[in-house]
């Protein structure tokens, strides 16, 4: 008897639609637009366990408080360059906080995703889940930890997190260069990041999950993975991220 769960909760057509040399990226296509909608749902359909997941363990996570940009765009525009090649939700910083943190600095610009978020999202390539860190340029979080990083207290305090974490192919980006933490060496990353962490270059933390891989074939199983990543990844987060009500991580 055929079991009806067995189809993976993303097809392989969601990850396609992605892939820029694929037939079905034309973004005039209405199935194109449809699928990416399909998918949106999807991704919203696995928040309602996560955000239980951050209430329960005291996270100090929230989704934005917008609804419409709670998942990234589908359709192109000048943020995502005009072409989507990814879809995805972040959870980050409350509005209270970056609203305060907006007044304090006296910078009307520094809205939600000026700040570091924990994401899950996909890509042509798979399902990601860590902490996006910084964009190529205005985050506040880059400035923050670029400042902390002289401090050697800091820097001994996130090696010490970072060592003390099962961070096997977890990939911390700094735009083109990555540093695999499979083989971690604390002395090797603080220079890694000193030399490749700058303005102009994005900056994210995580773990790439293949289409096939059996972590993300069913909603249930999709979720506990997320949960399981964010329990690593929740101790990084607070150190790296600049939190207007508690300075100290």
């Amino acid at each position: 008897m055929n079991n009806v769960n067995s189809s993976p909760y993303f097809a392989i057509d969601d990850f396609n639609i992605f892939d820029k040399y694929s037939k079905d990226h034309d973004t005039k296509n209405k199935n194109t637009y449809d699928q990416r909608n399909n998918i949106k749902q999807k991704l919203l359909d696995l928040l309602p366990e996560i955000e239980e997941h951050i209430s329960d363990n005291n996270y100090k996570l929230q989704k934005h408080w917008k609804k419409d940009y709670v998942c990234s765009s589908t359709k192109p525009n000048d943020r995502n360059g005009l072409f989507v090649d990814w879809i995805g939700i972040r959870l980050g910083k409350t509005k209270d906080e970056v609203d305060a943190f907006r007044d304090y600095e006296n910078k009307d610009y520094y809205g939600y995703y000026s700040h570091a978020c924990f994401q899950f999202s996909l890509f042509a390539t798979g399902f990601w889940i860590g902490i996006y860190h910084s964009f190529s340029s205005g985050s506040i979080d880059r400035l923050y930890m670029r400042e902390e990083m002289r401090n050697k207290v800091f820097s001994n305090k996130l090696s010490e997190v970072l060592a003390n974490q099962d961070l096997k192919n977890f990939i911390w980006n700094f735009g083109k260069n990555q540093y695999d933490f499979s083989n971690y060496n604390k002395n090797e990353f603080l220079k890694f990041y000193k030399k490749y962490e700058k303005e102009n270059s994005e900056s994210f933390f995580g773990i790439l999950v293949a289409p096939n891989d059996e972590r993300i074939q069913s909603k249930e199983i999709i979720i506990s993975e997320i949960k399981n990543i964010m329990d690593y990844t929740n101790e990084i987060y607070k150190i790296t991220a600049k939190r207007y009500f508690s300075r100290n991580p």
